[in-house]
């Protein structure tokens, strides 16, 4: 499994240099391209959507900052939800992390 505010960063990194090792033997020297992710979709995220339970929220600042490290201006998060409160919460944190 893989929690996305605890393993995200670190397993993208690590794609990352992996990437780069594999790229490195082409002759070029450069090691490889930075990944990019063009769209994220994140639906349904938050079963629990009392206040009580905002700390157990997937779509917090520290993902944002990590899904911004990997995306360019431009690029597509796709939020959905059944609640509407939740929907809202979610695009504020991207809307706050811009």
């Amino acid at each position: 499994g893989c929690n996305a505010n605890v393993d995200l960063d670190r397993l993208l990194s690590l794609y990352q240099d992996a990437i780069n090792r594999s790229s490195s033997g082409d002759g070029d020297g450069d090691g490889g391209d930075d990944i990019q992710l063009s769209f994220v979709s994140i639906q349904f995220p938050d079963p629990h959507f009392k206040k009580s339970h905002v700390k157990r929220r997937v779509v917090t600042p520290a993902l944002v900052k990590t899904l911004a490290k990997y995306m360019k201006e431009g690029d597509v998060v796709f939020l959905q939800s059944d609640i509407k409160d939740a929907l809202e919460a979610m695009r504020d944190q991207f809307v706050e992390g811009v």
